[in-house]
């Protein structure tokens, strides 16, 4: 009997939250960039790639009326693109 109850308590139905299947369907440098986010979520975040500097979601938005900038969208593995914005690294 209590093998059992020890069995029981090992099989813990783990339900993913609805914000873990979204990772779970972004790409890997996108999920970075959200896990970066999670620590400055009161911060625009400029996130280097290659030779710019990229924002992303509601940061972008923001950036782009603020600086300025073109606002259009990146693959980032679900089926909306994200909205992005950028400005070269040299500039």
């Amino acid at each position: 009997m209590r093998i059992r109850k020890l069995l029981r308590v090992r099989f813990v139905v783990y339900s993913f939250t609805e914000q873990e299947k979204i990772m779970a369907e972004l790409t890997p440098m996108m999920q970075k960039y959200m896990e970066t986010k999670e620590q400055y979520k009161d911060c625009i975040l400029f996130y280097r790639l290659g030779d710019f500097y990229e924002m992303f979601f509601d940061d972008a938005i923001v950036a782009s009326k603020e600086l300025e900038i073109a606002l259009t969208g990146k693959s980032c593995g679900l089926e909306e693109r994200a909205p992005m914005c950028g400005i070269p690294y040299h500039a």
